[in-house]
């Protein structure tokens, strides 16, 4: 993490935002840099405990490089645990993949908070519609329980969400089949 010294200063965030995140609480974010390295504080809100989430070089990587802390404040969720923890959603993979009813051709990426919480952002290849949908606890089907379950690695685990996905009678919005 930072330095062991404990700064005659406490250094100041390079960025701060409340935010709702995608799988639904209300964050306090807080992005801190020295040097090369990069520290988001968080804080569920209204009366949560600040966490430290680290922010390793491989993620800084994979974020836009002209405005990273926009899209990190939009990776970030909450593992319900136990224990209940703030992180930042790893990308399970990117794909065209076919969405039902209509075999509809999606530009779909898919993020993972935790076993039971999931984000997909899809785009409509033919209409450029972008399609999003929040997998939780709440909403996750038995059925897409029970094969996640099985799920050995990413490619795994973004087949299994993909084949579950459908769209909308209006194709506008993805849901779970």
């Amino acid at each position: 993490q930072f330095s062991g010294a404990a700064p005659a200063v406490a250094p100041s965030p390079v960025t701060t935002a409340e935010v709702l995140v995608k799988t639904g609480e209300k964050l306090r974010l807080a992005i801190y840099k020295e040097g090369n390295k990069v520290e988001m504080r968080a804080t569920e809100l209204p009366d949560g405990v600040e966490e430290k989430v680290p922010v390793d070089a491989g993620l800084m990587g994979e974020l836009d490089q002209a405005d990273p802390w926009t899209e990190l404040f939009a990776r970030t969720g909450v593992d319900p645990g136990p224990p209940r923890r703030i992180v930042v959603s790893t990308k399970l993979g990117e794909q065209e993949v076919p969405v039902g009813p209509r075999g509809t051709s999606v530009l779909l990426t898919a993020y993972r908070y935790s076993a039971k919480r999931f984000y997909m952002a899809g785009m409509d290849l033919l209409s450029q519609k972008m399609l999003n949908l929040t997998i939780t606890e709440q909403n996750m089907t038995p059925a897409l329980k029970a094969k996640l379950s099985k799920c050995s690695d990413d490619r795994s685990t973004f087949d299994a969400l993909a084949a579950a996905l459908t769209l909308n009678a209006s194709g506008d919005a993805l849901t779970l089949a």
